[in-house]
């Protein structure tokens, strides 16, 4: 009897974690990067005082990505950049800069960039108070790190950065500096010059910690 229960049991939360993979890809396909998915719920952070952002002559800073810099540091620098533009809309181009140029030419001269990180689903990166960045997990030349953020309404958002490595460029409008890659689609063995860039950054979910108290319950 009890081993028919574990079995059960093994059953039941296989078939969660299936179920959850599965919505997380109808998801991760269905949505347009750096577009708000209509299924999150970010009213809480509607309200958040948030600086005008301030005309920038130039976009891009090609010396902000770095061969030294892990996806870590990437997503790290990302982050701060997001955090500081509350109060100094000029630090952006940090952020931006970081991006890769697919994304760049999607997202777009920065003034619409601006635009776009303060919709609902990413405005809670704004001015936020604390950041924890995960470990980032590199597959096939991608890396995928998680980073949880507390914003300045108390509550806790999840989000997944992908990144991939590149040359710089400063333009956006030319061809696209990604991976080259061999005949048989290996990368080259010379990847020294290439930089970890953002191609895309996801919501995952939203967590009020306001109600879980100092023990951890929630209440």
């Amino acid at each position: 009897m009890e081993r028919h229960i574990k079995r059960r049991r093994r059953i039941i939360g296989l078939g969660g974690l299936a179920i959850g993979a599965l919505l997380a890809l109808i998801w991760f396909f269905a949505s347009p990067r750096f577009l708000k998915p209509s299924t999150l719920n970010f009213d809480s952070a509607r309200n958040l005082e948030v600086a005008e952002p301030v005309t920038i002559t130039h976009d891009f800073d090609p010396t902000v990505a770095n061969p030294s810099l892990s996806p870590e540091d990437v997503v790290r620098l990302q982050l701060e950049s997001l955090q500081e533009t509350a109060e100094r809309p000029e630090r952006l181009i940090v952020c931006f800069s970081l991006a890769s140029p697919e994304n760049r030419m999607n997202t777009g001269p920065l003034s619409r960039f601006a635009e776009l990180i303060r919709d609902d689903a990413y405005r809670p990166l704004l001015g936020h108070q604390n950041a924890m960045i995960g470990r980032a997990k590199v597959i096939d030349g991608q890396a995928a790190v998680m980073a949880t953020i507390i914003a300045v309404d108390d509550q806790a958002y999840a989000f997944e950065f992908l990144l991939s490595r590149y040359r710089p460029n400063g333009s956006t409008s030319g061809p696209l500096l990604a991976e080259a890659t061999t005949m048989d689609g290996r990368q080259p063995d010379d990847d020294s010059s290439k930089c970890w860039m953002t191609d895309g950054v996801y919501p995952v979910f939203v967590a009020d910690v306001s109600a879980v108290n100092s023990s951890g319950v929630e209440e």
